[in-house]
Protein backbone atom coordinates (compact mmCIF):
# COMPACT_ATOMS: atom_id res chain seq x y z
CA UNK A 1 0.00 0.00 0.00
CA UNK A 2 1.12 3.65 -1.02
CA UNK A 3 1.14 5.97 1.65
CA UNK A 4 1.38 9.64 0.84
CA UNK A 5 3.24 12.46 2.69
CA UNK A 6 3.14 15.93 0.84
CA UNK A 7 6.36 17.07 -0.34
CA UNK A 8 6.07 20.63 -0.29
CA UNK A 9 9.21 22.12 1.69
CA UNK A 10 11.39 19.03 1.84
CA UNK A 11 14.69 19.81 1.35
CA UNK A 12 16.42 17.07 -0.85
CA UNK A 13 18.88 16.58 -3.73
CA UNK A 14 18.57 15.37 -7.14
CA UNK A 15 21.30 12.91 -7.78
CA UNK A 16 22.08 10.99 -11.41
CA UNK A 17 23.33 7.46 -10.91
CA UNK A 18 26.71 5.70 -11.75
CA UNK A 19 25.54 4.70 -15.13
CA UNK A 20 24.14 8.43 -15.84
CA UNK A 21 20.86 7.35 -16.84
CA UNK A 22 18.81 8.22 -14.16
CA UNK A 23 17.94 10.62 -11.70
CA UNK A 24 16.24 10.24 -8.34
CA UNK A 25 15.58 12.06 -5.67
CA UNK A 26 17.42 11.85 -2.16
CA UNK A 27 16.24 12.98 0.96
CA UNK A 28 19.57 12.79 3.88
CA UNK A 29 18.03 12.15 7.65
CA UNK A 30 19.84 13.72 10.54
CA UNK A 31 20.21 12.71 14.50
CA UNK A 32 19.99 15.87 16.78
CA UNK A 33 23.42 17.02 16.51
CA UNK A 34 23.25 17.17 12.60
CA UNK A 35 25.38 14.36 11.46
CA UNK A 36 23.85 12.41 8.35
CA UNK A 37 22.18 8.63 9.44
CA UNK A 38 21.13 8.05 6.41
CA UNK A 39 18.73 8.70 3.31
CA UNK A 40 15.72 7.89 1.27
CA UNK A 41 15.40 7.47 -2.51
CA UNK A 42 12.91 8.55 -4.67
CA UNK A 43 11.57 7.58 -8.12
CA UNK A 44 11.30 10.77 -9.76
CA UNK A 45 8.24 10.11 -11.87
CA UNK A 46 6.70 13.56 -12.20
CA UNK A 47 7.31 15.58 -16.06
CA UNK A 48 8.20 18.99 -13.74
CA UNK A 49 9.48 19.83 -10.53
CA UNK A 50 10.55 23.54 -9.76
CA UNK A 51 13.75 23.82 -8.12
CA UNK A 52 15.95 26.37 -6.07
CA UNK A 53 19.45 26.16 -6.26
CA UNK A 54 20.71 27.50 -2.71
CA UNK A 55 24.16 27.17 -3.02
CA UNK A 56 27.22 28.61 -4.84
CA UNK A 57 28.93 25.80 -5.91
CA UNK A 58 26.99 25.73 -9.68
CA UNK A 59 27.38 27.72 -12.50
CA UNK A 60 24.83 28.37 -15.33
CA UNK A 61 27.55 28.05 -18.68
CA UNK A 62 25.60 29.17 -22.05
CA UNK A 63 27.51 28.78 -25.65
CA UNK A 64 26.33 28.17 -29.11
CA UNK A 65 26.72 24.10 -28.35
CA UNK A 66 24.64 23.88 -25.20
CA UNK A 67 24.02 24.97 -22.39
CA UNK A 68 24.83 23.23 -19.01
CA UNK A 69 24.37 23.25 -15.01
CA UNK A 70 27.86 21.91 -13.60
CA UNK A 71 30.34 22.42 -10.12
CA UNK A 72 31.39 26.41 -10.57
CA UNK A 73 34.85 27.08 -11.27
CA UNK A 74 35.20 28.30 -7.58
CA UNK A 75 34.09 24.82 -6.60
CA UNK A 76 36.45 22.95 -9.12
CA UNK A 77 39.39 25.36 -8.54
CA UNK A 78 38.81 27.42 -5.58
CA UNK A 79 39.98 31.52 -4.96
CA UNK A 80 43.24 32.83 -4.39
CA UNK A 81 44.17 32.25 -0.85
CA UNK A 82 41.88 29.39 -0.56
CA UNK A 83 43.69 26.52 2.38
CA UNK A 84 44.43 23.52 0.67
CA UNK A 85 44.93 19.70 1.93
CA UNK A 86 46.67 17.74 -1.09
CA UNK A 87 46.39 14.29 -0.23
CA UNK A 88 49.01 11.85 -2.07
CA UNK A 89 49.65 8.13 -1.46
CA UNK A 90 53.21 7.40 -1.18
CA UNK A 91 54.26 3.82 -0.66
CA UNK A 92 50.72 2.66 0.86
CA UNK A 93 50.73 5.75 3.63
CA UNK A 94 48.52 8.60 3.13
CA UNK A 95 50.75 12.05 2.59
CA UNK A 96 49.03 15.09 3.53
CA UNK A 97 50.57 18.27 2.56
CA UNK A 98 49.20 21.29 4.19
CA UNK A 99 49.03 24.46 1.58
CA UNK A 100 47.13 27.69 0.22
CA UNK A 101 46.68 28.93 -3.71
CA UNK A 102 48.38 31.60 -4.74
CA UNK A 103 46.76 34.15 -7.38
CA UNK A 104 47.18 31.45 -10.37
CA UNK A 105 45.46 29.05 -8.44
CA UNK A 106 48.48 27.10 -8.28
CA UNK A 107 49.21 25.65 -5.31
CA UNK A 108 51.79 26.70 -2.59
CA UNK A 109 53.33 24.65 0.34
CA UNK A 110 52.81 26.17 3.55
Amino acid sequence: MNFEKPAKGVRGFILRDFHGDKYFFRIYHHNESGKITGHTDYDLRTEELEVVIEDDAHSFYESVMANKLDWSQKTLHGEPGDKVVRVNIENGARVETHGHLDKDLKFVPD
